[in-house]
């Protein structure tokens, strides 16, 4: 799991060592998005993502998957300016839909870089009986810097 320090860390740190230090201006801003994901008769999903909570759903009146996606955008110990965002942009949580015939492959857009995070806390995916779904889980260090298009 990433390492966070605190900002009386950081200080007392820098207090020893003579550093002046500036208080950054941290934020954390969460926000649910949901997305729809045609089928079109394939029968597998496959969910590439961090998502440390998930869960799936059967509904028999759905014909398509619906995603329900809780995002979270944060920054931590950043000493630059920065204005923070007041949600999360759609796009930014929206998982890419990659199809083959057999099955749709949803990738998260999850990454880290440095001071800043954006990941998915919770991910439901409601879903028609005899759809499969599978889970490919992404480990913490392959969000950095990560870039999906």
């Amino acid at each position: 799991m990433r390492r966070r320090w605190s900002i009386a860390a950081v200080a007392a740190a820098a207090a020893f060592t003579g550093c002046a230090v500036r208080v950054s201006n941290d934020f954390a801003v969460s926000t649910t998005i949901t997305q729809e994901v045609a089928l079109d008769g394939r029968h597998m999903i496959v969910v590439q993502c961090f998502c440390p909570n998930v869960e799936v759903r059967r509904d028999t009146k759905l014909v398509s998957a619906r995603l329900t996606i809780f995002g979270h955008y944060d920054s931590v110990g950043y000493h630059g300016e920065q204005e923070p965002p007041k949600s999360i942009p759609y796009e930014q949580l929206a998982f890419v839909e990659r199809r083959d015939p057999e099955s749709v492959t949803l990738v998260s857009r999850e990454r880290s870089f440095m001071h800043h995070a954006s990941t998915v806390r919770k991910l439901t995916i409601d879903a028609p009986p005899g759809i499969g779904v599978r889970f490919d889980s992404l480990q913490w260090h392959q969000l950095e810097e990560r870039k999906v298009d």
